[in-house]
């Protein structure tokens, strides 16, 4: 299965903004999206969101503890969350 990956853009948006205060934001988002071409479910690094009401017809996900070289040194807790939803179209 070949995965795409759009983002909105306010994500684009937000990520310009973080990259003037994060240096490696850009390089470390190529290295999650790499991460999700090939486990875009992997119940390590991701975790579904559920309650999200009947509405949501696609299952949508959190790829957690996303660390960045920017975060280096800050603890356990530190780095970025992506929130993803995964289609399937026959």
């Amino acid at each position: 299965m070949k995965l795409v990956i759009k983002s909105v853009p306010e994500f684009d948006k937000d990520i310009n903004k973080l990259s003037k205060k994060y240096r490696n934001i850009i390089k470390d988002m190529d290295t999650a999206l790499k991460v999700l071409q090939v486990e875009p479910t992997n119940e390590s690094r991701s975790k579904r969101i559920s309650g999200l009401g009947e509405n949501v017809v696609a299952p949508i996900y959190k790829l957690r503890k996303f660390y960045s070289e920017d975060f280096k040194g800050k603890g356990s807790s530190s780095g970025f969350r992506l929130i993803y939803a995964l289609l399937t179209i026959k």
